[in-house]
């Protein structure tokens, strides 16, 4: 893989994951240079969305608190390969990458939480969650490349229009996402809402497509229960670097072995956490070669999409942990829980001696939801797996 792109020129190819890891690599050389002066950095851009098309140059933006604290930082940025280029926006100061005329990377300074700092973390987020528009944006982008290969001024400013329609669907969006953290006490206002991520994986097993699902270790929270591997989102992580991070680390595979296919919209969990799936595919897949993290997953098993299709979760109200109504593994469960919320109910998946509740069991809804309404995404899985 090439990365850049000489001054002026557009050129755009199919998404590539080494730029994950590029941009991972980046922000943390950046981390090590800046150190108390960045707040936080993150992967954006078309670089940053899986499944779309992009110019070879990686785009980070990186958040500031004070530009006065950054500027006198320019010298010893320079000599680490990131040349300053001035104030390029009102809000923005550019860093480039690169080797004589051609440029690899964009480093984007803004203010922390600003206007601008915001609309690039939303309008990446927004396009990882929605497919279609994600996929208009694609195809603008080829069509503008093929006719200004030359003239990246003009295939810039013919991409504006789509942008500020996107961008606008991105603010709305995230401001809805906000509202679901609204309801938490009073006395617990002042507490940011913490974010994880989860990924959702899809594996060949005996020659069917199926989930990969994990049994948590009597070591941690929740213990033995049934879950989708994941985690805390760490500060400069998207949901997706997240996902991969996690599900590597805790089933010992190779991040190159991971196929990032769709990101779904966040739950609430917990009160005031969100989490963010993320569907993948984890290709090829040898159960055998797992190098599980055992201080945190006892053990994974399969769930055939055959399976998952044919059959329906039962309700229960969980009012009372101790009804006799309740599974005795469910029951076994919600002794880990000291909250006891009236009216409370929770899907509960029963297969095969397991039994899924909670979070996970209203992800495998979703996820039922999203094979039965798209006909062709359960096909691409069967096909491609």
């Amino acid at each position: 893989m090439e990365l850049g792109l000489r001054r002026g020129t557009v050129s755009v190819e199919a998404h590539n994951r080494e730029w994950e890891t590029i941009a991972a690599k980046t922000i943390d050389e950046l981390r090590s240079i800046l150190q108390e002066v960045l707040i936080d950095a993150q992967h954006i851009g078309s670089t940053s969305i899986r499944g779309i098309c992009a110019k070879p140059i990686i785009d980070i933006v990186i958040g500031v608190s004070d530009f006065d604290k950054l500027l006198p930082m320019n010298s010893i940025l320079d000599q680490n390969g990131f040349f300053f280029r001035g104030q390029d926006h009102p809000e923005q100061y550019l860093y480039v990458c690169g080797k004589d005329d051609v440029v690899t990377h964009h480093i984007h300074a803004t203010i922390y939480n600003s206007g601008t700092w915001n609309d690039y973390v939303n309008m990446r987020d927004y396009l990882n969650c929605h497919k279609e528009d994600a996929e208009n944006y694609s195809k603008l982008k080829e069509s503008l490349a093929e006719q200004y290969a030359e003239d990246r001024g003009t295939y810039t400013a013919m991409k504006g229009e789509m942008i500020g329609e996107i961008l606008t669907k991105a603010q709305n969006w995230r401001k809805s996402r906000d509202e679901i953290t609204a309801a938490a006490p009073e006395e617990e206002a002042e507490v940011p809402a913490p974010s994880a991520a989860i990924l959702i994986p899809i594996v060949r097993d005996r020659d069917e497509p199926a989930l990969l699902l994990e049994v948590r270790s009597m070591n941690v929270w929740q213990p033995g229960e049934v879950c989708f591997p994941g985690g805390h989102i760490e500060a400069g992580e998207s949901s997706i670097d997240t996902a991969l991070r996690e599900t590597c680390e805790e089933l010992g595979i190779r991040p190159s072995s991971v196929n990032i296919l769709q990101q779904m919209e966040p739950e609430r969990h917990i009160e005031k956490m969100l989490v963010w799936p993320v569907v993948g595919e984890i290709d090829p897949f040898d159960p055998d070669g797992l190098r599980l993290r055992q201080e945190e997953v006892s053990e994974v098993f399969t769930l055939p999409f055959s399976w998952l299709l044919s059959h329906e979760p039962a309700v229960y109200d969980i009012s009372d942990p101790e009804s006799g109504e309740l599974p005795v593994i469910l029951r076994q469960y919600l002794k880990n829980y000291t909250r006891k919320s009236k009216g409370a109910t929770t899907y509960y998946w029963a297969y095969e001696g397991y039994g899924i509740w909670g979070l996970t069991a209203r992800l495998l809804v979703r996820f039922k939801k999203m094979l039965l309404a798209d006909r062709s995404f359960a096909g691409k899985k069967n096909e491609g797996l």
